[in-house]
């Protein structure tokens, strides 16, 4: 079992948040101010508060419409697909099974925004990638980590589901604590930031097969530091190996 370090900000934001909703401290009907006021409350970046938000939407707690806000609509978990719950916790047995409804996710998302990405898209993520650029220069793999989770959630908004966001950021949480151990290395973080560089240069040029397969090839990549820590090489060969990769 993999020994992790810490627990994340995105984990200590949502149990802080989740236990101030069972407490009626966040009663029914509270609204909160935004993401990015929430964030500078916590004193971490908005990823973080973002993603523990959406935890707590699939979880049935939270319900966030723009232009409304977010508002407490539950104190237990009720959600309609609540039952993913139990993996917010994940087992590194589960990881392969995650790891195969990530890439589900990711490959059908770049093919859409291939077609629907805006120019605003593209800005938000040349932005992300200069970010994570300067992650690496100062070797802060927390800050690199926050925007890493950030290019890809970019990459699903601009497939124009938001179903498929919603999935995502559960799934993301799953994987996180494993994935950080693996983007943590030097290699893993500019080998990504070169993956970023080429699914968004497929992403301008509307070719969503190839982002796809670049998107597939970069997942991988961190999937085999991946196995290798947790010692799930085989099974994550075996995944990989489907999608025509060794």
């Amino acid at each position: 079992m993999i020994n992790i370090r810490r627990r994340s900000a995105v984990d200590e934001v949502f149990q802080d948040i989740q236990n101030k909703i069972k407490s009626c401290e966040y009663p029914i009907g509270h609204v909160f101010p935004p993401q990015k006021d929430l964030a500078r409350e916590y004193g971490v970046g908005a990823s973080t508060v973002r993603e523990a938000i959406g935890k707590l939407v699939m979880l049935g707690y939270l319900n966030a419409k723009q232009g409304v806000g977010t508002t407490v609509i539950s104190n237990s978990s009720t959600g309609q697909i609540s039952s993913l719950g139990q993996y917010v916790f994940l087992n590194s047995s589960e990881v392969v099974h995650f790891m195969e409804a990530r890439l589900c996710l990711e490959k059908t998302a770049a093919k859409s925004a291939a077609l629907l990405a805006t120019k605003d898209d593209f800005d938000k993520m040349v932005r992300c990638l200069e970010q994570q650029a300067i992650a690496v220069e100062k070797h802060d793999s927390d800050l690199f980590s926050d925007y890493d989770k950030e290019f890809h959630r970019l990459i699903m908004e601009a497939g124009r589901n938001p179903i498929l966001v919603q999935f995502m950021t559960i799934i993301q949480s799953a994987l996180f604590k494993f994935i950080e151990e693996a983007t943590r290395m030097e290699r893993v973080m500019s080998n990504s930031i070169v993956f970023h560089e080429k699914i968004l240069k497929c992403l301008k040029e509307r070719n969503g097969q190839k982002a796809e397969r670049v998107l597939v090839e970069h997942l991988w990549d961190v999937a085999k530091i991946v196995g290798s820590i947790l010692g799930l090489n085989e099974g994550l060969e075996a995944l990989f190996k489907r999608e025509g990769l060794k």
